[in-house]
């Protein structure tokens, strides 16, 4: 587990006094001795033998419903496959057809339900899948069910489209459910594969063999889950103890990857409490009321969201919230349909409204919510929408036309001073390997402009508003070099890196224009040959004729700075050759 070779596997016990008793053994009396004589007897006669109890369609029937209830709130969402292991060819095949049965049910639930509440994704999946059963054959005179599922499993090719991912352009991957009994449980690979419904008694190494099924790892896979109507957890111990070799350490070590799913919750209070002391440690000592919305005060909730945000400038910050909210989100998905952890959603849809904000904010796109799992997200995303941010749609840019609507959601000046602080320096960031003279004079203005109005927002806001109106005019203002527009880059270039702020003569003037035409008459003939950029022979050629051209300009500054200014001009180059080879 500790080399990601394998995964950890989570416990969900279901047994309770109507079904199969925690105690249970392979013969009826142990099963059943908890009952008093009376109970017994009715037992026996109703059943007549441990294989009848079993195989009963009534205690089948409801274990059918509940595979279905959780394989669809918890497994399918995520895109994972489950296997059922039935006590015997009879019950394989018997669950195959209830839990088709459950499912038809689940699906008209969903459908009955209001436009606005009914969840057609969730339809469309559950619709898409198919169980099927995989078990030896026992003789030429099988009942006619039985050789229908093998047939059926046949047919659809069952084991291989199982092991895929569900492709709705593919029925046969929508093979979800593998109803087993004594094939499949040993050396079968299928990562695919997230829980195992178990409901056979399983001992020693077959137990190991079989729940490893569930451990393999998969993208977005955390974990593998058992869920045991059976009762077969009190055999884990002796079954881990055959590799253990009577040390206590090792088998303690080999149950900490066989958790009791309720072994979670503390993991996931300690996640949530970890997120809170984050922000409690930086002076946001209401962090607790506003992630479980209990203000009354929309201004004072508003202004909390805002001091969270503007403490989100660090990068420290924002990095640590990223690793902190992920396993927080990594536990709430494991856990997500346990009663007791409900409470949790609430603050985790609180944590995505502020990761958003944030990301939106200092633009930073390393911040989203992709890495969440679908059932997560899906809650989050929800409620992001009915707050008016789209997840799944970059941070607005500066000169994009809803940037205006954006800014106007921010109740306070400051609020409205830092977004355009931050669109510009995003947009400096993006455009300026294309550009680096240009936008290095737009970067120095915003720094004045934050060092000369230091908490003067209404000042920095209109003193942005007008940078960010002379960035949009581009190049407009320097058509008096005599240059192309082209050429005025690679004019910049030289200039910054060689006169700087200086005050050019007009020879100079003349010197620098004739310069940069002539350079980049070289650049435009040179590179517009296929994969010029990969060819070292040519560079080499084509640095070596702009080297000399620098050299012996007849400008000193330009000629001792030859060799760095023209590799500024080459890499400059490669960065705009669609605007030069045009």
């Amino acid at each position: 587990v500790r080399d990601r070779a394998t995964l950890n596997i989570v416990y969900i016990g279901r047994t309770s006094k109507d079904k199969i008793t925690e105690g249970m053994q392979t013969h009826f009396e142990d099963v059943f001795a908890k009952q008093s004589q009376a109970e017994r007897d009715e037992i026996q006669k109703r059943y007549g033998t441990m294989q009848a109890y079993l195989e009963n369609m009534d205690r089948l029937e409801k274990i059918a419903t509940d595979i279905v209830e959780h394989y669809v709130k918890d497994i399918l969402p995520n895109g994972f496959k489950a296997q059922v292991v039935a006590s015997s060819i009879v019950a394989a095949a018997r669950y195959e057809n209830l839990i088709m049965r459950a499912l038809k049910k689940r699906i008209a639930k969903e459908e009955a339900k209001p436009e606005g509440e009914r969840d057609d994704t969730l339809i469309q999946q559950m619709s898409f899948c198919e169980a099927c059963t995989v078990v030896t054959q026992q003789d030429n005179n099988e009942a006619a069910f039985l050789v229908a599922a093998r047939k059926k499993a046949r047919e659809r090719n069952a084991v291989e489209n199982f092991k895929k991912d569900f492709d709705y352009n593919k029925p046969e991957t929508g093979i979800a459910f593998l109803c087993v009994c004594d094939k499949l449980l040993t050396g079968f690979d299928a990562p695919i594969e997230q829980v195992m419904y178990l409901d056979k008694s399983l001992r020693e190494h077959d137990l190991l063999q079989a729940i490893a099924r569930v451990n393999r790892t998969k993208k977005d896979k955390e974990y593998g889950i058992i869920i045991d109507y059976y009762g077969v957890s009190n055999n884990l111990r002796d079954a881990l103890a055959i590799y253990a070799e009577e040390d206590e350490d090792n088998l303690k070590e080999f149950l900490e990857y066989f958790k009791d799913i309720n072994k979670e919750i503390p993991v996931l209070e300690a996640r949530y409490n970890r997120l809170l002391q984050l922000f409690e440690d930086n002076g946001i000592k209401e962090i607790s009321d506003f992630v479980n919305q209990n203000f009354t005060d929309k201004k004072a909730e508003y202004d909390v969201a805002e001091r969270i945000i503007v403490l989100a400038k660090e990068v420290r910050v924002r990095a640590q919230f990223d690793t902190y909210l992920k396993a927080f989100f990594d536990s709430l998905d494991l856990l997500f349909n346990v009663d007791v952890i409900k409470k949790y959603w609430i603050p985790a849809k609180r944590f995505g409204y502020l990761m958003m904000r944030i990301r939106n904010r200092y633009k930073d796109q390393t911040l989203d919510l992709k890495w969440a799992k679908p059932k997560v997200r899906k809650m989050i995303d929800e409620y992001l929408k009915s707050e008016g941010i789209d997840s799944t749609i970059p941070p607005v840019s500066l000169f994009s036309d809803d940037f205006p609507t954006e800014l106007a959601k921010n109740h306070s000046t400051s609020a409205k001073a830092s977004d355009m602080e931050h669109a510009i320096r995003r947009h400096i960031k993006v455009n300026t390997d294309k550009d680096p003279a240009f936008y290095k004079k737009f970067e120095d203005r915003m720094i004045d402009i934050l060092k000369n109005h230091k908490n003067n927002w209404e000042r920095q806001l209109e003193e942005f508003e007008k940078l960010t109106k002379d960035m949009g005019k581009g190049r407009e203002d320097d058509k008096n070099l005599g240059v192309s527009k082209k050429a005025l880059p690679f004019y910049d270039i030289i200039l910054l890196n060689s006169l700087g702020e200086k005050d050019l003569t007009d020879t100079q003037k003349d010197i620098l224009k004739k310069l940069v035409i002539e350079i980049v008459d070289l650049l435009q003939s040179t590179i517009d040959k296929p994969h010029f950029w990969g060819k070292d022979s040519e560079i080499k050629t084509l640095r070596s004729e702009i080297s000399d051209t620098l050299d012996f300009c007849g400008i000193d500054e330009i000629s001792q700075k030859a060799e760095y200014i023209c590799t500024e001009i080459l890499a400059l180059a490669k960065k705009r050759q669609d605007e030069l080879t045009k």
